[in-house]
């Protein structure tokens, strides 16, 4: 491990993580940057070093140089857009409420939210987030950008509605379908992107009730 590319690969694999489990935690989309830099096309940076360092369980020296007498591997980390207990919604002005957000890179802001529009999509306040898209796998219906609002308390599968969904530590938004008893199929809007066939064990986060896109 005489690189920092060999050594993020061995702490990776250590931890029990793939390039896009760690690549969520770390709050990137896809997995390319961690690809990148486990086969040293491109040098890290010393800011995305110290988010492996952090998901990881290592420190940014050892990274860096190898040479780090105190480098011991910690347990790995929950997802980094994993709602803490007790997170809900609280209340605003003029019947308004604030959603919490389930997203990596912005885990303290929050969504002024009408509570007329949560009783129309008959979605009590304690089991709704949002979170942004991150990706262009659902445009042109929801491009990179918009918000999306969903309901923790629907993980049943109706067929081809749009869920919120732990894919490999990162988070999705897609179309979901129950293939067989043990499948799913996870579709998306953007044709470039093909189905995904994965194991009904695959977290569901929520049903997805309300999107908002900026022109």
């Amino acid at each position: 491990m005489d690189t920092i590319g060999s050594r993020i690969r061995y702490a990776r694999q250590q931890a029990g993580l793939t390039q896009p489990e760690l690549a969520g935690r770390c709050g990137w989309s896809g997995q390319s940057r961690v690809s990148n830099y486990e086969r040293e096309i491109r040098e890290p940076r010393s800011s995305d070093v110290k988010h492996l360092a952090n998901a990881l369980g290592v420190s940014e020296a050892w990274l860096w140089t190898g040479e780090d007498v105190n480098y011991v591997q910690q347990p790995k980390p929950p997802a980094p857009w994993q709602l803490q207990e007790g997170i809900a919604a609280t209340p605003g002005e003029d019947n308004d409420i604030f959603l919490p957000c389930l997203d990596p890179l912005s885990p303290h802001i929050t969504l002024r939210f009408s509570q007329h529009l949560l009783r129309r999509a008959n979605v009590q306040a304690a089991n709704a987030s949002f979170t942004t898209l991150s990706d262009q796998q659902m445009h042109p219906v929801l491009p990179q950008g918009a918000v999306v609002a969903f309901d923790r308390s629907v993980t049943e599968i109706t067929d081809g509605d749009i869920f919120v969904v732990d894919h490999g530590g990162l988070l999705k938004v897609c179309y979901l379908f129950q293939q067989q008893e043990d499948t799913l199929i996870l579709g998306y809007a953007n044709p470039q992107f093909p189905q995904e066939h994965q194991p009904r064990e695959l977290r569901i986060i929520g049903r997805v009730f309300w999107w908002s896109v900026l022109c």
